[in-house]
């Protein structure tokens, strides 16, 4: 999108920034986890704004008429879109229906049940955007493959799929606090084949097919399988909330 186009998204979302539904799910995790309860859900909230806002301008749209937050949660970043783009139409999607249901209805849009094996997912339209926080970064190689091309089937030419990961600061706050976040050596296996590979998946303990990754820049790049109509356009290290990596592709 043009700078101009952007900043006038951007100005309208801070003009109307009092106006966001604070409303909180009572099985909202996130806010719940939140330290300082609406103040840093708020920050991470808007820092995903930010991050959309920086990729449109690498994205051949000319305005963004559809977006769709993919493992929406309970609205964390969600609860923002209808300030940043109120003309767009809405999606929600997620694992568990009480996210995708509410977010729908409070935040005025569509939603839609993910599932576990993503071959099945069905998104019901084409999209402008598609942001995903903190999705990929709970998935093995395979699991991550199998959803970008679904994500990427479901984009508009000049679309964008921009979505985060967890990359190489975490490896380095893994090996400098290896008790706090590696008790036991539980996770050296995935440490070990981020070394070996540039990505590496573990299952969290006491579950199977969740758990947690690091990516390489060089993985990040494979997940789109050489498809020529797609373009790595952008690519941040630790460029949401302080955290996580961001990646951007957008489609010929």
């Amino acid at each position: 999108m043009d700078i101009i186009a952007v900043a006038d998204l951007l100005k309208g979302y801070n003009a109307s920034i009092e106006k966001i539904d604070r409303t909180i799910h009572p099985q909202d995790d996130m806010f719940a986890k939140s330290p300082k309860g609406w103040d840093d859900y708020m920050y991470v909230g808007r820092s995903g704004i930010d991050v959309i806002a920086t990729s449109l301008i690498l994205a051949p749209l000319q305005t963004v008429t559809s977006i769709l937050d993919f493992g929406c949660g309970h609205g964390r970043v969600a609860r923002h879109f209808p300030l940043f783009t109120p003309d767009a139409k809405l999606y929600f999607s997620d694992i568990d229906p009480t996210c995708w249901e509410f977010c729908a209805s409070q935040f005025k849009g569509q939603g839609f049940p993910s599932v576990d094996n993503f071959a099945d997912l069905t998104i019901p339209a084409k999209v402008d955007v598609i942001f995903l926080g903190s999705v990929f970064t709970h998935l093995d190689w395979n699991k991550s493959v199998t959803l970008w091309r679904k994500l990427f089937d479901a984009l508009n030419p000049g679309g964008a799929i921009i979505a985060t990961f967890r990359g190489a600061l975490l490896y380095r706050m893994m090996l400098n606090d290896p008790e706090g976040l590696n008790t036991g050596g539980y996770y050296n296996p995935m440490l070990d084949a981020y070394r070996e590979t540039g990505f590496g998946y573990q299952d969290y303990k006491g579950f199977k097919d969740w758990g947690q990754n690091i990516f390489s820049p060089g993985k990040i790049a494979e997940l789109s399988g050489g498809d020529p109509a797609a373009r790595l356009v952008g690519l941040k290290e630790v460029g949401w909330s302080n955290v996580h990596d961001v990646a951007v592709w957008t489609r010929k």
